[in-house]
């Protein structure tokens, strides 16, 4: 496994740093740079390396970023991931735990998951930029060239569920909990499983 960090300040820091912001805002379009309020960021270049070439893993791998000085992550924020995947850029809660760590004031590790490798980024922002909230999509007004991305979701004893698909396993699952009021659907994740491309043949 190789890991190279990108020096803060490079082009190729900032360029990561800039692309993460689009990112947040267009997963979270109702925020602006100034809410989302980051206060954190360092980016990887995490790779395996097999034979002097490199290589993909072939399942979803945990990755666990740990750092010798604590973080400060200030009331209302949280720590979240960044992956710069070949299918696009992927937000994830990333899950912050750690020895002797005030858990609501520093952050010493982050923990998240990812199915390829690339550079993924670590950054502490406002807790608001991981909640994503859409509109349930009547689909016999859709078209292919719409390009429209949308959540399905089923219920169980009362409760939402987002349904997901992995390319890994060629299975259906079920996901994270969802929140539904009338037309509108909530959720917080960046997890790219629970998001369908709808197309239609003919």
């Amino acid at each position: 496994l190789k890991v190279r960090e990108l020096e803060k300040g490079s082009d190729e820091y900032n360029e990561h740093y800039d692309d993460s912001i689009k990112a947040l805002l267009d997963y979270n379009p109702e925020m602006t740079v100034e809410e989302l309020d980051i206060s954190f960021a360092r980016f990887f270049d995490i790779y395996f390396e097999v034979d002097g070439k490199e290589t993909e893993p072939k399942a979803r791998v945990d990755i666990q970023i740990s750092y010798d000085e604590k973080v400060k992550k200030d009331e209302g924020k949280d720590g979240i991931a960044v992956h710069f995947s070949s299918e696009g850029i992927e937000i994830k809660d990333a899950d912050t735990v750690g020895e002797n760590v005030d858990s609501d004031k520093e952050i010493d590790t982050f923990k998240f998951n990812q199915n390829s490798f690339s550079v993924v980024g670590t950054m502490v922002t406002s807790s608001r930029a991981l909640t994503q909230s859409g509109t349930v999509v009547d689909f016999n007004s859709l078209n292919a060239s719409q390009g429209v991305y949308y959540i399905i979701y089923t219920e169980y004893n009362g409760r939402y569920y987002a349904v997901t698909y992995s390319d890994t396993t060629k299975k259906y699952g079920i996901g994270q909990e969802i929140t539904v009021n009338g037309s509108t659907v909530t959720w917080n994740s960046g997890d790219s499983s629970i998001y369908w491309n709808f197309e239609r043949n003919g």
